[in-house]
């Protein structure tokens, strides 16, 4: 679930970022500027989406003026490669239930979301790469006045590092855990033509230390991993005509590790300091296309001899709409990540996905979605390249009874964290189940 919908929809507002909780472990545990895009992109009505599916928007349970939706998930997984180091090239299938509660609220004034998520895989021959994750949020927006909105939201999970991610380390028994906790307080002013959008946002990462895989009697410290970021935000936005907003931004970025130097395990201290400033425009060129396009300069500060990356921040995003029954969405971004390894600073990161969605029938969708990473650490040969493709079928049987299935493929080439040679990896997963609603 993401927090995303505001009461007001106003197209050219500026809002909170959005924090969402990744579902499973595919992606990338830490993301420096993921919650960068403050500008409002209304739900309902909203071309660049497609409609609800024929009674979805009734499920639920009504409790005075909130709406309770429970759901679970049941499927079954194949995976072609594990990649678990004493097993590589191993294949497994697996037994997933995924279920979820969410809570929406909408009452004058006030609108509220919550959730609660739970993932639980079972594979049949390989019981170390079994994942258990769950996470929980609630979202809050205080319409105080038609120029003052104020929100502030929640959330906290427990989840398991894919194997796969840019800098997990290789030499593991179980996959890495970790938590993750983010509050998020903010306010959208509107005078005029004129948008003051203030935000702190506060994240929490907690590492777990893991058994080594060459040899399970050593512990592989990852508390060094575990850093607490501050990040306040200041956003301006102008609307000259509807639909379009120039906007300003300023991000502060501290990043304050738990472990300090003992001059044994941890030589260096991997504290920093860091900002960005930047600037952009979102505007619809056409009636059936919208841009966001955005560009400033990025520096994350670590103490010597540790790497600070520096450079261009840059983020666009571009939507097509070429029928109601499909959509075409397209981004890329530019920014700086942690590395969790005890000699490296921050790593410059570039993500670029495209994604299409297609309604075959009013009951019938289709996905497809390619993704590419690039993950390097200046003046070192540090390098992790992925490219990422998936294809999701859904049929909405009943409002209570939907049919899915996904196709997900990973090729990835670099160095991996904790080792001292090139990596290739790659992997196929095949996942067929249904969902069950009330």
């Amino acid at each position: 679930m993401t927090f995303r919908r505001l009461a007001g929809g106003r197209l050219g507002g500026v809002l909170v970022a959005a924090l969402s909780m990744p579902v499973a472990a595919q992606e990338a545990p830490v993301t420096v500027f993921a919650a960068d895009d403050r500008l409002d992109r209304p739900e309902e009505g909203d071309i660049f989406r497609l409609a609800p599916p024929p009674g979805l928007a009734e499920r639920g349970v009504r409790v005075g003026s909130f709406v309770v939706r429970p759901t679970v998930a049941l499927g079954a997984r194949g995976v072609s490669d594990l990649l678990a180091p004493d097993y590589r090239g191993a294949a497994d299938v697996a037994g997933v239930i995924a279920p979820e509660v969410t809570i929406d609220g909408d009452r004058p004034g006030l609108d509220l979301q919550a959730y609660l998520r739970g993932n639980l895989v079972g594979f049949a021959g390989h019981k170390r790469e079994n994942l258990a994750e769950g996470s929980g949020g609630v979202s809050l927006a205080r319409i105080f006045s038609p120029a003052l909105t104020v929100r502030a939201s929640a959330e906290a999970g427990r989840f398991i590092e894919d194997r796969a991610a840019a800098f997990t380390p290789a030499d593991v028994r179980k996959p890495v855990r970790f938590e993750r906790m983010l509050g998020s307080l903010g306010a959208t002013y509107t005078a005029g033509r004129l948008v003051v959008s203030p935000t702190l946002n506060v994240t929490r990462y907690a590492y777990h230390d893991a058994r080594r895989a060459s040899d399970p009697t050593q512990i592989l410290v990852q508390r060094n991993r575990s850093f607490v970021r501050l990040n306040p935000s200041l956003t301006i936005g102008y609307v000259p005509v509807a639909g379009t907003v120039f906007y300003a931004a300023a991000d502060y970025d501290r990043r304050d590790y738990d472990l300090k130097p003992d001059g044994q395990i941890l030589r260096f201290d991997r504290d920093s300091k860091g900002y960005a400033v930047y600037g952009g425009v979102r505007f619809q060129p056409t009636p059936l296309t919208r841009l966001d396009i955005a560009a400033g300069y990025q520096r994350q500060r670590y103490k010597a001899p540790l790497n600070g990356p520096s450079g261009l921040y840059a983020r666009v995003t571009a939507e097509w709409s070429p029928s109601r029954a499909s959509s075409v969405r397209l981004t890329a971004l530019r920014d700086i990540s942690e590395t969790g390894a005890f000699q490296l600073g921050g790593a410059r990161r570039t993500r670029v996905e495209a994604r299409y969605d297609r309604e075959i029938r009013r009951d019938l969708r289709a996905s497809l979605r390619a993704e590419y990473r690039l993950s390097e650490v200046q003046d070192v040969q540090f390098k992790t390249r992925q490219m990422l493709g998936g294809a999701a079928l859904t049929y909405y049987h009943t409002p209570a009874l939907e049919l899915f299935g996904t196709v997900d493929l990973l090729r990835s080439r670099g160095t991996a964290a904790g080792t001292n040679g090139r990596e290739r990896l790659k992997r196929a997963m095949l996942q067929l189940g249904l969902r069950l609603g009330m």
